[in-house]
């Protein structure tokens, strides 16, 4: 009998800690999923939330100047340098620029960050929106993994992600739900966010900004970039970029994503009372010998039909800059960045801040 009961204690013991071991799982789950969907700011977006708090800082030391937006893909994140910029414009209506460039970003992402900025309590004044030819061909992003951009988007963005993601929206929403559910999905930005999780615990707000490794200054630029760099890296690089883009040199066409795209962005500058202006940024010799004559043809008439129609100006600066400011023929390196920034700095100062809308 007392054997009996010994071993009847054991188990309960057993079972207990096996309980407590549940108990704690649950909680810290239900502590994980309220600090990822309902404290910490578009947790599932760390580039997009770490640009947005350096942006609010930088608008908080300098209330009342109009804020000069430049959206874009990596050639802005890595060409744009803002406080170049601002060193050159000044007086009374100097603005306040900032520079809102992601890797991979197309004309899609660039929507999305300009409404969630508007959301946010933030409205530029004027908005650059940069232009990649390659990009134009795309019929959805295909330089980023769907699941990222699905996880990336806040819930009331899925709709209209649906519309044009060429994915069935019950997938869409899937993926979606389920990364907010599972700390294991495996989205490909999920697992790297995982393994810093244990930051939630000591600093909630802190741990984000070590997801984004390049070294961005407080203007959202990243001019981590050395030059000039050995010529056989270069002509490596710029092989590589040749690869990337293989397919969008290929039959070259404006897809119905990337025109609904930029005509979602120019929309909501109209509605918003937003200048918008287009801008194509610069490129090497070696990376415009990629482009066909008829390539060139296709990208400038649309352009010009959808300048005409919108009523904005562009800026193009494909010119701008010899190899030697380039990494591969198309990212500006530090040198290039700066250079090009004070020319550009220029050209907007020029442009006329009451350009005719719709």
């Amino acid at each position: 009998m007392e054997t009996s009961g010994y071993r009847k204690k054991i188990l309960r013991a057993k079972l207990a800690t096996i309980g407590w071991v549940f108990v704690f799982l649950g909680l810290a789950h239900a502590y994980w999923w309220t600090m990822t969907n309902h404290v910490i700011s578009d947790f599932w977006d760390p580039q997009f939330s770490m640009k947005e708090v350096y942006l609010k800082a930088r608008i908080a030391e300098m209330p009342g100047r109009p804020l000069w937006l430049m959206l874009g893909s990596s050639r802005v994140k890595f060409g744009i340098s803002p406080l170049v910029m601002m060193e050159r414009i000044r007086g009374e209506n100097a603005p306040l620029i900032f520079n809102f460039g992601f890797g991979g970003a197309d004309l899609y992402r660039n929507y999305v960050t300009l409404r969630r900025v508007i959301a946010d309590g933030v409205k530029p004044k004027r908005v650059g929106i940069d232009i990649i030819q390659p990009f134009l061909s795309c019929s959805q992003s295909e330089l980023v993994e769907p699941a990222v951009l699905i996880t990336r988007a806040r819930r009331e963005e899925l709709d209209d992600l649906c519309k044009f993601s060429l994915l069935p929206g019950e997938q869409i929403r899937g993926i979606w739900s389920r990364s907010r559910i599972n700390p294991f999905f495996k989205g490909s930005e999920t697992m790297p966010r995982l393994t810093r999780s244990w930051r939630l615990v000591q600093i909630p707000y802190f741990w984000r900004f070590e997801m984004e490794k390049d070294a961005y200054d407080k203007w959202g630029w990243c001019g981590d970039r050395p030059a000039p760099i050995p010529r056989a890296e270069y002509l490596d690089k710029l092989a590589l970029a040749k690869r990337m883009f293989r397919q969008n040199f290929t039959d070259f066409k404006i897809s119905d994503y990337s025109e609904r795209s930029l005509r979602k962005i120019l929309d909501l500058c109209h509605e918003q009372g937003i200048e918008a202006f287009l801008s194509l940024m610069p490129e090497g010799p070696d990376f415009q010998a990629f482009y066909s004559a008829k390539d060139n043809e296709v990208v400038d008439l649309f352009l010009t039909r959808i300048q005409n129609e919108y009523g904005i100006k562009m800026i193009n600066a494909r010119s701008w800059i010899g190899t030697e400011g380039f990494t591969d023929g198309h990212h500006l390196n530090m040198t290039g960045a700066k250079e090009f920034s004070l020319r550009f700095a220029d050209e907007l100062s020029k442009m006329d801040a009451t350009v005719p809308r719709r």
